[in-house]
């Protein structure tokens, strides 16, 4: 019933010296009225109170160099964005597309829910956290929402923009209990591995029940594969060969992101603690 200030995110292109050469402002690029994201009715929040809402909650940003483009994560809007990047300095507002929330191109697959860390392939395709919060046929009279890692394909490679599609070609959901996907409502991470396996990070895994008050993270390490039907283990699209669970009531425990070190050789030497 009152007036706010909507709060979006702004790319910012800086030399090593702190120089900004170029900036992306969401605002030049999504239309709040017709993507107004999930969290605009909400007055609790890192930057949201009764008159500021956090409306795009970008939290992740990689360069493309085929594509020559800036891929954005914004939370809120529940989209993948990439912009033009050029050769031109100053503001850009150069939109390619949009995946998810506000697509500009078709998407044959699920869309993205507050997902977080795209991680560009050598494919071309893009591997990302998905979250699920508020994913469609979850939550209250349907099923728990659940999260997972996938990896779509964007074919922009044609003339002309209005040939351009996304397309899902990969995607793993591991279960908690049995019926019940595992759920991590914020943070998370997806990274291809050398090996070729994807390390998935279900970074905030809400307390299961008000009597157990307490947020965990859960680290797997996958072997993709294309099965879309659940093993023995519950897991969809892979393995689990390493887990790791942290978190508990006394001391509860979440994790942004994680990496997978291939050593803690320095070359031919082993770092030496002084």
């Amino acid at each position: 019933p009152e007036e706010f200030w909507a709060i979006s995110d702004v790319v910012a292109e800086v030399t090593p010296d702190a120089e900004v050469v170029r900036t992306w402002d969401m605002w030049d690029v999504l239309d709040v009225m017709e993507v107004p994201g999930g969290e605009m009715c909400s007055t609790e929040g890192q930057i949201a109170n009764e008159i500021e809402r956090d409306w795009t909650h970008g939290n992740a940003v990689i360069y493309d160099p085929e594509r020559d483009a800036v891929i954005v994560s914004n939370r809120h809007t529940s989209n993948i964005v990439a912009l033009d990047h050029g050769d031109a300095e100053g503001p850009q507002s150069d939109l390619r597309w949009v995946v998810g929330e506000g697509g500009t191109i078709p998407l044959e697959g699920d869309v993205p829910r507050y997902q977080h860390a795209p991680e560009l392939q050598e494919d071309g395709s893009i591997l990302f956290y998905d979250n699920g919060n508020y994913r469609a046929g979850t939550g209250e009279g349907g099923v728990p929402p659940g999260s997972r890692a996938a990896v779509y394909e964007v074919d922009d490679t044609s003339s002309d923009p209005a040939e351009w599609s996304a397309t899902q070609r990969w995607e793993h959901l591991t279960e908690e209990d049995p019926g019940e996907v595992l759920f991590a409502g914020f943070l998370g991470d997806a990274d291809r591995l050398t090996n070729g396996n994807v390390l998935i990070t279900h970074g905030g895994i809400p307390r299961p029940n008000p009597e157990d008050d307490h947020n965990r993270c859960v680290v797997i390490e996958v072997v993709p594969s294309d099965s879309t039907e659940a093993d023995e283990d519950g897991n969809v699209g892979g393995e689990v060969v390493w887990r790791l669970e942290t978190g508990t009531a006394e001391r509860p425990v979440t994790c942004y992101r994680a990496a997978h070190l291939e050593s803690l050789s320095a070359g031919d030497h082993w770092i030496e603690r002084s």
